[in-house]
């Protein structure tokens, strides 16, 4: 199959609540990846969104987004998942045929209660009335690891730290003040053994990826990069069906986009990690599940230092999703930010020498459902 490559990057600033309307935060996302580009609109072929109406608190959303992105009498699909599956949906819809191709994803928590939309997401009758939410669910994962694992509260402060450290960094994240390990283990608990600062930072934000088969991505851009690799996978719905211990759909999802792109040791070879982390201790199983490290091993790596921004092993030099975490919109952001890395435009959390990154994000409850995407430049 010919290579696709991505070609432009636009992204909205992060906020922590509404600034505008999410159909013109998607046009100025949009007009941001088209100027990136030096395309007009006429120059797309298709246009896919992603996006949760339920958050947005309207009905068939992509009415709005389609439009907006330039989608105007163009072929369009609409992804009800994070933007990174969008991305996946625009890869294969190239593969079959279609040329450049604009891939958006607007994110929006500001207009909607999240802990009480993601309640919905659960069995109606017998597990939504118990309160499920994504932040208990990931409070009940957490202590599930910690008991098969030697993970500590103060192995999840790291990840906090380090995160929020590098997102202070980083003017396209949200939270802009560095923590301390004790700020962290002082901060109200939210669902034991999970504190605030354990979890995302639900935000508003919008991104957008413009894609393009081998012939039309030389030609656009100087610097295309290329997707190596792409996998997904998706678990049971059903919790107790899953070891909540290990991320298996993240794990699968990687297998897949490593066998894609020809990765035998990926902590050897790929220089920048970017993963929408659903809680501290996520990020510290998916170092597991990713291959950087045996399984049980991730709280020894997170305490090497090596998933630092200067470490051997970068993960989320962004900042990741505890810094900001537009929900339906934080898959595409990580890889948005793996291309600016690529492309050595980064700035202040630009990882030296970086040749091949990979981004990846979770959806559902504990990880249920999990993309991976590898990139490279030439």
């Amino acid at each position: 199959m010919e290579r696709i490559g991505i070609v432009g990057v636009g992204m909205t600033p992060i906020s922590s609540g509404k600034k505008e309307v999410f159909y013109d935060a998607s046009f100025e996302a949009a007009r941001r990846t088209l100027a990136d580009a030096r395309l007009d609109q006429g120059a797309l072929d298709q246009v896919v969104t992603a996006g949760y109406d339920l958050a947005c608190g309207r009905t068939i959303t992509n009415m709005y987004t389609t439009p907006a992105a330039g989608g105007c009498m163009k072929d369009e699909t609409r992804i009800s998942d994070d933007g990174m599956f969008a991305l996946a949906q625009a890869w294969m819809r190239i593969g079959a045929g279609f040329g450049t191709t604009m891939c958006l994803a607007y994110g929006i928590s500001s207009e909607a209660p999240m802990p009480l939309i993601s309640n919905l997401m659960f069995e109606p009758l017998f597990h939504r009335p118990f309160g499920p939410y994504s932040g208990n669910i990931a409070a009940l994962q957490a202590s599930a690891y910690c008991a098969e694992s030697k993970a500590k509260p103060e192995d999840a402060a790291l990840v906090v730290v380090k995160n929020l450290k590098q997102g202070s960094k980083n003017p396209r994240s949200r939270r802009v003040k560095p923590v301390t390990q004790k700020q962290v283990e002082k901060s109200p608990m939210a669902a034991w053994p999970l504190r605030e600062l354990d979890l995302p930072s639900y935000s508003d934000g919008t991104v957008g990826l413009i894609l393009a088969p081998e012939y039309e991505a030389k030609r656009i851009s100087s610097c295309p990069i290329w997707i190596e690799g792409i996998g997904w996978s998706i678990d049971s719905y059903y919790l107790g069906e899953r070891n909540l211990a290990e991320l298996k759909s993240l794990s699968e999802a990687a297998r897949r986009a490593y066998l894609m792109a020809g990765i035998k040791d990926p902590a050897r070879e790929i220089q920048v990690f970017e993963v929408a982390e659903q809680s501290s201790y996520y990020e510290i199983m998916a170092y597991e599940a990713l291959g950087l490290i045996s399984p049980g091993g991730g709280a020894k790596l997170i305490r090497s230092g090596a998933t630092e921004l200067s470490g051997r092993i970068p993960v989320n030099p962004s900042g990741g999703a505890i810094s900001a975490d537009p929900v339906a919109a934080t898959g595409l952001f990580r890889v948005a930010e793996a291309v600016l890395q690529l492309q050595g435009r980064a700035g202040k959390v630009q990882v030296q020498g970086a040749k091949r990154a990979l981004a990846s994000v979770s959806s559902g409850p504990a990880g249920q459902a999990s993309c991976v995407v590898i990139l490279r430049k030439d």
